[in-house]
């Protein structure tokens, strides 16, 4: 039953004071007691209330009918109050208060062990709406004829409206078929609530938020319908908004996706994609792969993933995960990672600016030189960050066409100095600047190049050679002159990721097919350290060998 019919059935059955029962199933997070609360505040607020007590009761881990009974009492309240409602309960209510003060003091004489049953408790529950929820989770010392027996009873004898919430789908079998059994016999009403994605987002999401929208946008896309879930994402949300306060609102909303997904899979694993396939998915190497083979879920999870644009698990993700997982945020590792986005975002703008520029030179045939060239080297200064290398050589060039060489060094220089990068970003021997064709400028990075003072010792060079993919000849000939005793203390202080990285890449030079003897040497040398490594005993000999090293 969608949640508009459910919601007149109940807004009905409140209304009235005839005594029912109204049953009323779901999975679990579809929102039964939130619905079921939802409407009874509303009803209560437009005094549209026939019974003007209500007691709630959760069955979770209740393992008597007694203790059910005194609930009920225990938890009556009124609904709503009028002048002369006001003045009697100004006495009765003083009475219940009375009683429970009684309750506390005898019940901690020990020789009173059914202290309860020595008062009129539930005998003062008559003509009031009761809610019973959690039925498939009540004790195993309760039985569902016990529960039906009581609803009966408060109906027939004391003319009350009851209504039950429980998931069918998580009673026993024992208890399933008891319930369906007496499921005519007892019920007069019985709803199952079974909300669409939409209303079930409708119902969950606070559209005070100010990421209300946007969230309702990917519920919608990844078809998340369990209403809990979907509070306690948006719990995590705004945790996350509180964070991001002073960054960019494209930070929250460029990570709001993650959230809500790895939110959906942590918390409904059964339903929403695997978290491993989250942390190994990669849109790209689906794209450039076509023959990738998947099953019909990977291809639904996959779909899913699409449909929000999430591309592939990195470590704002793993931030994400793991506050989720904790309940908190790692402020400063989030509060880091927002601060590189709002960079990366600035420079992205200031890179369109410049792009925008060129553009009134080379696809339009309207303006003036001196305002064209203008726009380009001030949209070049603001946004230098974002300015490759090879832009700066295409502009320069342009400008040394028009006979402004002297702008044209001014913004080399000014490159130069800005830009605070590490030094193989000024290797012009590397093939991302090997298409630099103006002389003074490929000087000047030549130059800023050779500035750096490398004090790195072999093994960070090894690893800085693997991660980067390049290297130069200062490179190769300080790693051909390591000896072998230096390479077997680096091999024998490393382990794990590092020492896989050192050894791949030290053996890797010699595989080169154009090795130079710099290159051949670091190898050699680096496998008579391994060897000497294997000789000192039968396992290193055998963690040796699984190099491709010969140890004959």
């Amino acid at each position: 039953m969608s949640v508009k019919l459910a919601a007149e059935e109940i807004e009905r059955f409140i209304s009235t004071s005839e005594p029912e029962i109204m049953c009323v199933t779901g999975e679990w997070g579809v929102g039964k007691t939130y619905t079921w609360n939802h409407y009874l505040n509303l009803a209560t607020q437009k005094n549209n209330v026939a019974l003007r007590k209500y007691s709630y009761v959760s069955l979770f881990g209740v393992n008597s009918l007694e203790e059910v009974k005194f609930s009920i009492f225990e938890n009556s309240k009124k609904l709503k109050i009028n002048y002369i409602d006001y003045i009697l309960s100004y006495f009765s209510f003083g009475k219940w208060n009375s009683w429970r003060k009684v309750y506390k003091f005898v019940g901690e004489i020990p020789k009173i062990k059914d202290y309860k049953s020595i008062f009129p408790t539930f005998s003062l529950v008559s003509n009031q709406i009761i809610c019973i929820d959690d039925l498939e989770r009540c004790g195993a010392d309760l039985t569902m004829n016990d529960i039906f027996g009581l609803a009966l009873f408060l109906k027939e004898q004391r003319k009350c409206k009851v209504v039950v919430l429980l998931n069918y789908e998580m009673l026993t079998e024992h208890n399933r078929k008891d319930f369906d059994l007496q499921l005519e016999k007892v019920f007069d009403i019985d709803i199952k609530f079974e909300p669409t994605t939409i209303e079930a987002i409708q119902i969950a999401v606070n559209d005070t938020k100010s990421f209300s929208k946007d969230f309702k946008s990917i519920c919608i896309s990844l078809n998340i319908k369990n209403i809990r879930i979907i509070k306690k994402i948006e719990r995590i949300l705004d945790k996350l908004e509180i964070i991001l306060k002073d960054n960019s609102q494209k930070v929250f909303v460029g990570w709001l996706p993650s959230v809500v997904l790895l939110g959906w899979s942590f918390y409904q694993p059964n339903v929403a994609p695997d978290l491993n396939y989250i942390k190994n998915f990669n849109h790209y190497n689906f794209l450039r792969d076509s023959k990738t083979k998947e099953n019909e879920v990977e291809k639904r999870w996959r779909l899913q993933l699409s449909s929000i644009n999430f591309t592939h698990f990195d470590e704002v993700d793993n931030l994400i995960l793991e506050a989720i997982k904790c309940g908190y945020f790692d402020t400063k590792a989030i509060k880091d990672k927002a601060d590189e986005f709002d960079k990366s975002i600035s420079i992205e703008n200031y890179g369109n600016t410049f792009g925008e520029a060129w553009n009134k030179f080379d696809e339009s045939f309207l303006g003036e030189k001196e305002e064209i060239l203008t726009n380009i080297k001030e949209s070049l200064k603001k946004g230098v960050q974002a300015v490759t290398p090879n832009d700066l050589d295409a502009t320069v060039r342009l400008f040394r066409k028009f006979d402004k060489d002297e702008e044209a060094e001014e913004m080399i220089d000014f490159y130069i100095n800005e830009r605070k990068e590490s030094k193989n970003f000024y290797n012009t021997q590397s093939l991302l600047l090997s298409e630099l064709s103006d002389p003074n400028l490929i000087k000047a990075f030549n130059n800023k190049f050779l500035s750096f003072k490398d004090n790195r010792d072999p093994k960070s060079l090894l690893i800085d050679i693997a991660k980067n993919g390049g290297w130069n000849e200062d490179d190769l000939k300080r790693l051909s002159e390591v000896t072998v005793e230096n390479y077997y203390s680096i091999i024998k202080n490393s382990e794990g990721r590092e020492l896989r990285t050192i050894i791949s890449q030290a053996l890797q030079f010699g595989k080169y097919a154009n090795a130079s003897d710099e290159m051949k040497k670091i190898t050699t040398t680096f496998e008579n350290a391994l060897i000497k490594i294997g000789q000192e005993s039968d396992l290193n000999r055998q963690r040796v060998k699984r190099y491709g090293i010969d140890l004959n």
